[in-house]
């Protein structure tokens, strides 16, 4: 378990440095060439991803802003590549640049915030089913002021709740 200082920093730098060499060595083979579809570079994308920058993130503790910010930035770089929404280029060509959320919804992807609250959910079901006193052990830990990671999925649940009553349809509802 990661706890919020700069270990976690560090880490996340690390993972930055290693996800970003991976994607260099790809990137213009699979990611700039015009015959693979969509689809095939957002899979290697989703690959390069989780197993460079995201893997394990369902046991860390919550992030700072700048931890936030660290791992967004090559987050975005390989989906706006996929997407073919580089700002440079989109300058380039006289077209305005589009924001990060637009790049997710041409992707139908959810933001990395999203994928982190699914994944540590996730985790919460596996370790409740398998893992009885890692559970117990993670539910337990206390930090001073420190966020901890009962108090991160606490919130995923909330999140999830309110999330769920958005978007599912009310069945007692009048229709319009």
């Amino acid at each position: 378990m990661l706890t919020v200082d700069r270990a976690q920093l560090c880490d996340v730098k690390n993972r930055t440095s290693s996800m970003l060499a991976s994607y260099v060595a790809i990137a213009r083979s699979i990611f700039g060439n015009r015959d693979y579809l969509e689809d095939t570079r957002k899979g290697v994308a989703e690959i390069l991803l989780w197993t460079r920058l995201l893997f394990n993130c369902q046991v860390w503790s919550p992030q700072t802003l700048l931890q936030r910010q660290e791992l967004a930035k090559p987050f975005f770089r390989v989906l706006r590549t996929v997407a073919r929404e580089q700002p440079k280029l989109l300058l380039e060509q006289g077209k305005p640049v589009t924001t990060d959320e637009q790049v997710l919804y041409k992707l139908g992807l959810p933001d990395i915030e999203t994928l982190m609250r699914a994944s540590r959910l996730r985790y919460l079901r596996r370790l409740y089913a398998s893992g009885p006193k890692v559970l117990f052990a993670l539910l337990q830990e206390v930090r001073g002021s420190e966020i901890c990671w009962k108090g991160a999925v606490v919130d995923d649940l909330k999140w999830l709740s309110r999330w769920s009553h958005e978007s599912i349809p009310n069945p007692e509802a009048e229709p319009e």
